[in-house]
């Protein structure tokens, strides 16, 4: 079936290794995130302070970011 077929950019990005950032404050939840979506096969970083996130961000450069929504706040108020 055509509609089932996977196209040539589908399947790069399915065989890609994304790079996440998880930042929270609360370390226990940062490292349980971490370990599973490790686990998962992402690439992991994390972060436990808005300020931490960014040097970190501008480093590992992730392709998603995994954050509270209060972390958000306190990042771009």
């Amino acid at each position: 079936m055509a509609w089932a077929q996977t196209t040539k950019w589908e399947a790069a990005m399915l065989n890609k290794r994304h790079k996440i950032l998880v930042v929270d404050d609360e370390h226990a939840i940062a490292s349980t995130l971490t370990t599973i979506l490790g686990y998962q096969g992402y690439e992991m970083a994390t972060a436990y302070s808005g300020e931490e996130a960014i040097q970190v961000a501008c480093s590992f450069q992730p392709n998603f970011i995994l954050m509270t929504r209060r972390r958000y706040i306190d990042l771009f108020p």
